[in-house]
């Protein structure tokens, strides 16, 4: 592939998300953590830390490209936060935060370095444009935050305690669709 065809399939992977989701998916991340889940662990990972916005652009195919930085704010790689808060209780430092908010890459990179050597992780310098999606951690989180609301629903304990409902058991009350339709009544349908 030429630089031209990766940048055009990017591009149109971004777009695309753009206009299904009104979601931005594209970054340009710089520096990564490598780390490991345990000490003893033969997997080692590779996350982005910090995390640009950018969008790709360029009026016709004849034009170079050019990478300009989209609307949304910069920030730490919310995944790998949420991870280690939830499933270590480590704080990884973020970029900008208090007390730090004039900070630079490089001295954010030093930071995560000091936090890195104590669990014995590298950090790296590298520079990636590609696309991050976050939907399913904000999914997770919103699950998460609404636990009790959720499991108090009728429905939803009802599918989840499934193996204890009777024959007789409906999830949702009785009442004629069709004879609401028929009568031009609004109808809410959720589908799952």
């Amino acid at each position: 592939f030429t630089m031209s065809k990766i940048l055009t399939s990017i591009k149109k992977l971004a777009n695309m998300s753009l206009a299904e989701k009104g979601i931005n998916i594209l970054y340009t991340a710089f520096g990564f953590l490598n780390w490991k889940e345990k000490d003893y662990s033969d997997i080692t990972y590779h996350s982005p830390l910090i995390l640009v916005p950018v969008k790709i652009e360029n009026d016709s195919p004849k034009l170079p490209f050019n990478l300009v930085q989209y609307e949304d704010e910069i920030s730490t790689n919310p995944t790998l936060v949420y991870k280690f808060k939830n499933d270590f209780g480590l704080d990884l430092p973020e970029f900008r935060s208090e007390g730090h908010e004039e900070e630079d890459v490089e001295d954010y990179l030093e930071r995560v370095e000091d936090f890195a050597e104590e669990h014995d992780w590298k950090v790296t310098e590298d520079v990636v444009i590609g696309t991050f999606s976050f939907l399913k951690l904000n999914m997770y989180k919103d699950l998460k935050e609404n636990e009790k609301k959720i499991l108090s629903n009728k429905a939803i304990n009802k599918i989840i305690n499934s193996k204890h409902l009777n024959e007789s058991d409906t999830i949702v009350e009785d009442f004629d669709i069709d004879g609401l339709f028929k009568k031009g009544d609004e109808v809410n349908l959720h589908n799952v």
